[in-house]
């Protein structure tokens, strides 16, 4: 009876106290953030235990999951809008039914930014070995192309036109709601990596357009940390966490 007893003043807790403090204090919160709040008040629960009352707090309502441990206080998951790509992946499809490719563009986020854009970039990522292939049919349908640009070609030739399209090699993800569309944690991670790379903004500006997506719409941010670890762009999944007051 004591452990029942125990049990309930944990979940109490849990539902009373510490998630709602969570809540208020950040849009999202770790598993971690939550043993820390719990220890903090003197009280242990097992992993078991803990997942299990998260778990059902989620199915209620009361919390939303963010991926991978990771929770959220905004019910409405992210919508993004993937009109922008659509033609492109359509004509990259009928040409190559069997290749791998991801892809976004700046116009997607555009509505999110200060300084609203008025020309985009199209990014696709594809294996290496389809790279050479894929960009001489791009040019050959009129895009301006430039495949990997490092920051000689960059500060030497990029510019950005009605058709840029940049062509890189890396992580190619098949889970969003339309084949070959990148989905929105991909886009804010590499929006800060393209940023500094191609000065397609101020870094400013691609942080604030990050911080208002992640607010406007529950992403994953689990998704999100996971991804930037694997580009190696550690510090801007550090920067995107502290920019949204989560630890």
């Amino acid at each position: 009876m004591m452990n029942i007893s125990k049990k309930i003043s944990l979940k109490d807790k849990l539902h009373l106290n510490i998630l709602p403090a969570l809540k208020e204090s950040a849009p999202y919160f770790s598993m971690e953030q939550i043993r820390d709040q719990l220890k903090a008040k003197g009280l242990k629960a097992s992993s078991v235990t803990l997942k299990t009352y998260l778990s059902r707090f989620v199915s209620e309502g009361v919390i939303h999951d963010a991926g991978r441990g990771w929770y959220s206080n905004i019910p409405k998951p992210f919508v993004l809008n993937i009109k922008p790509i659509k033609a492109i992946i359509t004509k990259i499809e009928s040409a190559f039914p069997l290749l791998d490719f991801s892809s976004w563009s700046t116009e997607q986020i555009n509505p999110f930014m200060h300084h609203l854009l008025s020309k985009f970039v199209i990014f696709i990522d594809v294996p290496q070995d389809a790279m050479a292939g894929l960009n001489e049919w791009l040019e050959d349908n009129g895009y301006d192309v430039y495949a990997k640009p490092g920051k000689k070609e960059v500060a030497k030739t990029f510019r950005i036109s009605d058709r840029t399209l940049v062509i890189r090699t890396g992580h190619i993800d098949e889970t969003n709601i339309q084949k070959h569309a990148a989905p929105i944690e991909k886009i804010l991670v590499d929006l800060l990596n393209e940023t500094d790379k191609l000065k397609l903004m101020e870094l400013s500006e691609a942080k604030a357009v990050v911080d208002k997506v992640a607010r406007s719409g529950r992403i994953s941010m689990g998704y999100l940390l996971n991804y930037a670890k694997r580009q190696r762009i550690c510090l801007s999944g550090i920067e995107i966490i502290n920019q949204l007051h989560v630890i």
